[in-house]
C-alpha cells in the first residue's frame, strides 16, 4: 500500500461549495469580477474566490502570452481581506474549474497596464487541480 503525504491527501480531496446566493460575497472592481464563498469540502473549511472566465473575450479574460487567466490586483487584495486562500477559475464554455492558491497569483507574472488596472497571471499548467463544476457545487 502506498501512503500519501498529508499535502497529497489534502490536495486530492475535492472542494465543495453550496450553490446558493446567500453563501457568496460579490467582489466588485468597477464590475462584478467574482465571488468569495466558504469551501466546505476537504474536511476543514477554507475560503475560496470563484471567477467565471472565457478564453475568447473582449474583456481580456485570457492571456495568450502567459496561457492563463489574469486577476486584478484589486481582486487579489479583496481575497486577502476575506481570507480567501484558494482561487477557482471556472471556464464558462467547458465548465472546467482550475484550482490555484492565492499565493500562486500573488507571485504570478505582473501584466503591463496602468497602476489602477494592473493584473497578475499564472499559467493554467501550474494549477493545483482541475475539477468539473458539477463535482464541486451542490
Amino acid at each position: 500500500m502506498i501512503q500519501k503525504s498529508i499535502f497529497e491527501y489534502e490536495n486530492s480531496q475535492k472542494p465543495e461549495f453550496i450553490d446558493e446566493v446567500s453563501n457568496f460575497v460579490s467582489i466588485f472592481t468597477g464590475q462584478n469580477v467574482g465571488y468569495i464563498a466558504p469551501d466546505i469540502g476537504r474536511g476543514k473549511q477554507k475560503t475560496g474566490y470563484l471567477a467565471k472566465r472565457k478564453r475568447t473575450s473582449r474583456n481580456n479574460h485570457f492571456s495568450k502570452d502567459i496561457n492563463g487567466y489574469p486577476i486584478s490586483e484589486e481582486a487579489l487584495e479583496a481575497c486577502e481581506s476575506h481570507n480567501a486562500t484558494e482561487i477557482f477559475i471556472i471556464e464558462a464554455k467547458t465548465g472546467r474549474v482550475l484550482e490555484f492558491t492565492l499565493n500562486d497569483y500573488l507571485h504570478g507574472t505582473k501584466l503591463d497596464g496602468d497602476s489602477d488596472n494592473s493584473k497578475r497571471c499564472v499559467p493554467i499548467e501550474t494549477r493545483r487541480h482541475s475539477w468539473n463544476a458539477d463535482e464541486i457545487f451542490r
